[in-house]
């Protein structure tokens, strides 16, 4: 469905994007240029340090907000060479010593890149990292320590390609555009030719002298790059659907729906000699021996296929091997493959018998960060599809310490700490509930089946888990035996039940477009709903504390309700975010906001009828959610991992007055909050500068769509309450609750 809000933007509005993003790129390359001169050898110290001077002062970071830490996220590209792995992991050069395949192990890694890395190619002591805003330059020399020394900015596709040699770089920017880079220079890539297609260039591969480029719907194009500077273009071989590609010999291997088999011995006169039909789209080719490896697909099971090609005119598959997880890219070496697993990480599979690939190691990785809680020194968040524990006693250091693999897509986490257990929606998969008590180890010991609804959001209180089944309304769960949890209630929703908070006998449950939704729980068994807030836009997340509920909405912001009168919800407030605006978390006097594109936004909400913004820090990505414990901040941004923020400088969470009761029953006591504790900062290894955020409003900020959307995409935030209530004073809990997110669901979609 078109999106009308913003069909008015004209030729004016239009001019006004181009500068805000033009500007942005140009703080951003100021940001982002941190490297050790002196450390270089040769000239590129020199290099870099004009540079440095050109760019001019770095931007500040906030005074309240530090970097601390960046862990996790996706690996979608690897290359490999003397039996080093450079691995794309959200946005690092990760470097790995693959010489024992069973047991990779980490040398180096880069400082942050601005963006999740798609592409990796190496020559010499050069990586180069393809990200959507650009060409991240790194040296590599010292593999422990490799340093990000350029960048060449531009706006690449996701199904960009990348190629190297010598001091030349081949860029395919996703659309229809191949550049060629000089980077004698690797502090200042610049471009020196360029070739158009008429479509959109998604592969290419370099063989000698020779470049070899896919259009996806007009098939192989052959170009000779002797002269870099002035490509020629001497034949083609038209295909009407290509995804992939690679040259090995005479042959060019071309995937799409199919494998082709190209001769290209004559560069001038390609033409196609076998075609072997290979069910589902091929992602990434490589080819050694007369062997094809093949990888399907990115967005669910993935799939490696062996073709037999020594005979070009029948190519035959001969071998498979299936994985849990997506594939992305593959490269081959010495029968070996390496695949670029996503959300999985990277896999070594040993091909020595082409009719059994086998997986002789890999190394995982934290991905697909969405939801998450926090107690003491460990963090628990939804990991694609299940939950990762890490370790955040030394924050600087923090690392994943344990996980649990679930059924289906983690979608959200409540965590109760006195028992050990996590309580996790898991989307079809229902209702899961993991044993935590060794961190190390966690262990499924309950479910409910949630369908035919599908499990979003879940929050807890006391005896009770709350869950948001989507479709299917809210629903309660007794789980005062978590090995046995039982529905006990029900209530249904004008739209979809998503994101639950819980203050004393009162659910608070968005339902997107249909708003919020003020229900009476005091008798789980027979839910009633007693008031709605009902905004013009779509309701993403919610925290309350106090008197006031704190809303994210998708289009208009933070919003501020005023509950005192649960039966009449009233917006006091608002603070203006454009678009994206998607996890919430409250402390104290402040919200924190993960808001998509443009990172974290912090508000003053001491105010509740005129919210402050006080400060923002700009992450790569998108911004899923936000997490606060204990003086830290816990950003999740899905493909590019974790950010982990020090908070400095502001005041201790104050305690909350009692919440006013409803007519027809007891008053119930809002909990107080315990101060945060002042953390002495530091500053973790390679830290990231980001750009600070001025006030944000629609007229402020351009609407940036999302260029590449997650299968699911959510965003959690926390919530805090006392799960005694006051009666079970022994037994007081402060519970975290993470909830999802669903964009744009609208009044009349149900």
């Amino acid at each position: 469905m078109k999106n009308h809000r913003f069909a008015p933007f004209g030729a004016l509005s239009g001019l006004c994007l181009i500068v805000t993003v033009l500007l942005i790129f140009t703080v951003a390359a100021t940001a982002w240029i941190r490297v050790d001169a002196a450390s270089l050898p040769g000239g590129v110290g020199e290099q870099v340090r004009r540079t440095l001077e050109q760019a001019g002062a770095q931007a500040p970071l906030h005074p309240e907000l530090e970097f601390v830490h960046q862990i996790g996220g996706s690996t979608d590209d690897v290359a490999v060479r003397d039996q080093l792995a450079y691995i794309g992991l959200g946005p690092r050069l990760v470097i790995l010593d693959v010489s024992d395949p069973a047991n990779p192990q980490q040398l180096g890694e880069s400082e942050v890149l601005p963006y999740t890395v798609q592409r990796v190619a190496v020559a010499g002591d050069l990586a180069f990292a393809a990200t959507p805003r650009g060409l991240c330059v790194i040296h590599i020399a010292d593999p422990a320590h490799p340093l990000y020394i350029g960048t060449f900015w531009e706006i690449l596709g996701e199904d960009c390609a990348l190629a190297a040699a010598g001091d030349h770089v081949y860029l395919a920017n996703g659309y229809s555009n191949l550049q060629v880079l000089d980077v004698s220079d690797p502090v200042c890539p610049v471009e020196i030719a360029t070739f158009d297609t008429p479509e959109r260039v998604c592969s290419l591969s370099l063989q000698g002298s020779y470049v070899y480029v896919i259009d996806s719907y007009h098939g192989l194009y052959v170009l000779d790059a002797s002269d870099p500077e002035h490509l020629s273009h001497l034949g083609s071989y038209a295909l009407d659907y290509a995804t992939s590609l690679t040259v090995d010999g005479d042959y060019a291997y071309v995937g799409g729906d199919g494998l082709s088999v190209i001769n290209v011995s004559d560069p001038h006169q390609p033409t196609l000699h076998g075609f072997c039909d290979i069910f589902g789209t091929i992602e990434s080719i490589a080819a050694e021996g007369g062997l094809v490896y093949l990888v399907q697909c990115k967005y669910c099971p993935g799939r490696l296929t062996v073709v037999d090609a020594s005979d070009p005119t029948a190519p035959t598959v001969v071998g498979f091997l299936d994985t849990p997880g997506p594939m992305w890219n593959v490269i081959v070496e010495q029968r070996t493959a390496y695949i670029a697993a996503h959300s999985s990480g990277l896999y070594i599979v040993s091909a020595s018998e082409a009719s059994a690939p086998r997986v002789a190691g890999s190394y995982a990785v934290l991905p697909m960060l969405s939801a998450g809680v926090a107690h003491h020194q460990y963090a628990y968040f939804c990991s694609g599809n299940g939950i990762g524990i890490l370790d955040i006693s030394f924050p600087a250091h923090a690392r994943q310490i344990g996980s649990c693999t679930l059924p289906s897509w983690a979608f959200s986490i409540a965590l109760d700490p006195a028992a050990a257990h996590a309580y996790v929606s898991a989307y079809d998969a229902g209702l899961r509930i993991v044993d935590m008590s060794i961190p190390s180890a966690p262990y499924e010991i309950g479910r409910l089946d949630t369908r035919p609804g599908v499990a979003m959001g879940v929050a807890l209180a006391g005896h009770y888990a709350y869950v948001g089944n989507y479709t299917e309304g809210l629903r309660i769960v007794d789980i005062s035996d978590p090995k046995r949890p039982v529905e006990v209630g029900s209530l249904a929703t004008p739209a979809v039940a998503m994101n639950i908070a819980v203050q004393g006998s009162l659910a608070y449950v968005t339902t997107g477009g249909a708003g919020l939704r003020v229900v009476d729980i005091s008798d789980p068994r027979h839910p009633i709903e007693v008031g709605v807030y009902e905004p013009e836009a779509a309701i993403q997340d919610v925290a309350v504390a106090g008197h006031y509920a704190y809303l994210t909405d998708y289009f208009a912001g933070l919003d501020i309700v005023d509950i005192s009168d649960p039966a009449h919800p009233q917006r006091v407030g608002r603070y203006a975010l454009g678009t994206g605006a998607n996890g919430l978390a409250v402390c104290g006097n402040h919200a924190y906001v993960a808001n998509g594109f443009a990172g974290l936004a912090v508000i003053d909400v001491s105010d509740p009828a005129s919210p402050v913004w006080t400060g923002g820090y700009y992450t790569p990505g998108i911004a899923h959610d936000v997490v606060v414990h204990e003086g830290l901040i816990c950003l999740s941004c899905g493909e590019e991992g974790l950010f982990i923020l020090r908070l400095n400088g502001v005041e201790p969470a104050p305690t909350h007055t009692p919440t006013p009761p409803l007519p027809t029953r007891p008053a119930t006591a809002t909990p107080t909050q315990t101060p945060l504790p002042t953390a002495t900062p530091t500053r973790g290894p390679s830290p990231v500068v980001p750009t600070p955020l001025g006030k944000a409003t629609p007229e402020d900020r351009p609407y940036r769509p999302n260029p590449r959307p997650p299968v699911r995409p959510t965003v959690e935030h926390v919530v805090r309450f006392d799960a005694g209530a006051g009666t079970q004073s022994t037994t007081d809990t402060l519970l975290h609750v993470k909830k999802p997110y669903l964009p744009l669901v609208l009044k009349t979609g149900y």
